[in-house]
């Protein structure tokens, strides 16, 4: 697998994109940031993703883990209100929302977004590789925004991504096991995304990704946030 390539940023705090990163997410279709969160915000973020689990479920991701017997490929939910309006005060939703803002060419207030929580256990399915496009509507403008709770490696489910793929158009998907799939997309054609907790990785809703099994002993916690320009994404 290729190195995947990181941005790097002036600070974690109000990342800046010199127009050399916005010319090449835009030729990638991806891009990542090696450090997002600060201090206690991504302790903060991991606390907020279990009290989501127990008000859906009644109980944490570690005992969710070990009562979820059917084979998935990773367990998604969107956020209540009361979640996403808490999250969405957080100084996290302020620096997606500000690098969204700068790979639009926008103002922070003219970008939305939505919120949802990925919860992969051990012993998950790769997720076939697919484009985000497909879920959602016309003009498929919108960037969506990775952030792994406990890093995301190779063993444990991180993210595969095809380069250039966005420029590609709309490809066919084909439902396989209730999965939206590619066909003849394998991952060795992928670049492997590997981050450390706490940082981000970022793609184009046309760009081709898919993720790894979860060959680790333990479950792969992430945030995912959907940027859009000027209009509401409701949910990611």
């Amino acid at each position: 697998m290729t190195t995947f390539p990181s941005f790097e940023f002036e600070g974690p705090c109000n990342p800046e994109l010199s127009a050399g990163q916005l010319t090449r997410f835009w030729e990638m279709g991806y891009g990542s940031h090696p450090l997002l969160l600060e201090g206690g915000e991504l302790e903060g973020l991991r606390t907020k993703f279990e009290d989501i689990l127990v008000d859906a479920f009644g109980l944490d991701s570690q005992t969710l883990a070990t009562t979820l017997t059917i084979e998935k490929y990773v367990l998604e939910m969107t956020l209540s209100a009361s979640h996403s309006d808490y999250l969405s005060d957080s100084q996290i939703y302020g620096k997606i929302v500000g690098i969204g803002a700068q790979l639009f060419g926008l103002e922070p207030e003219d970008v939305v977004a939505g919120w949802r929580i990925f919860l992969k256990k051990p012993g998950f399915k790769e997720t076939p590789f697919h484009q985000d496009a497909l879920f959602r509507p016309p003009p498929y403008d919108s960037i969506s925004f990775w952030i792994p709770l406990d890093g995301a490696s190779e063993r444990n489910g991180c993210l595969y991504y095809i380069d250039r793929s966005h420029e590609r158009g709309l490809l066919p998907h084909r439902e396989i096991d209730g999965q939206q799939t590619i066909e003849a997309i394998g991952f060795e054609e992928a670049r492997a995304c590997p981050l450390p907790p706490g940082a981000v990785s970022f793609h184009h809703c046309m760009t081709i990704h898919g993720a790894a099994p979860n060959r680790d002993t333990k479950s792969r916690r992430c945030f995912g946030i959907v940027c859009s320009p000027g209009r509401s994404t409701g949910t990611v």
